[in-house]
């Protein structure tokens, strides 16, 4: 499988066929807002305690603050890396 350079303004060539440089932006730039809102809804259900509950089991609340501090660092990259 091929790498895809972020870097590089040209064509890309990977295992699924050739990827361009605006196929590549408008994936970094999905996946980062993706990340964005899922840091948003974490950080929002951490604040006001909302519970979560998963086939019967209670998510704790400090589960949230971790996973908006993953989501916002993805989310951070994706955007870093559209800019590049």
């Amino acid at each position: 499988m091929g790498h895809i350079n972020p870097h590089r303004l040209e064509s890309q060539t990977c295992a699924y066929g050739t990827i361009s440089n605006m196929e590549t932006k408008k994936y970094f730039s999905l996946t980062a807002t993706i990340f964005a809102l899922i840091a948003i809804l974490h950080g929002w259900r951490f604040i006001n305690s909302w519970p979560a509950e998963v086939a019967g089991l209670t998510i704790p609340r400090w589960w949230s603050a971790v996973a908006f501090f993953i989501a916002s660092y993805l989310a951070i990259t994706g955007w870093r890396l559209l800019k590049k």
